[in-house]
């Protein structure tokens, strides 16, 4: 079983322009790759219902559509994920370091020390 992930100190976003900036690309890139997909899509429709010995070259569409549908889905995965990641947090006027860092253990209390107060034995090699 793995171990759990420790979370990482880095401030919340809050930068509603990059946001924007991101989304913006995340969906223009998605309807270019849409575009070329629905071309190449045609494209191989029409070579296919050719009656003649032309349509054995359809393929070339076919194929062209799967590497594109491959590198548009990489691609448009990451800018997706990017875009999602930086959607700002709206935080309150006087932060705590959990809403700062995303972390919201670092609001909670610190627990009593366990081995000054007597609820544990002195270890034996003492």
């Amino acid at each position: 079983m793995p171990a759990p992930r420790t979370p990482v100190m880095r401030p919340a976003p809050t930068d509603f322009a990059r946001y924007r900036r991101l989304r913006w690309r995340a969906r223009w890139a998605t309807l270019v790759i849409g575009f070329v997909v629905v071309v190449l899509t045609r494209a191989m429709v029409l070579q296919a219902t050719v009656d003649s010995d032309a349509s054995r070259w359809a393929v070339l569409p076919f194929l062209l559509l799967c590497g594109a549908l491959g590198a548009g889905f990489m691609v448009l995965r990451a800018l997706w994920r990017r875009s999602y990641a930086a959607r700002p947090v709206v935080q309150t006027l006087d932060p705590t370091p959990g809403e700062l860092y995303g972390i919201p253990m670092l609001d909670d209390d610190l627990p009593r020390h366990r081995g000054f107060t007597g609820e544990t034995d002195v270890p034996t090699r003492w």
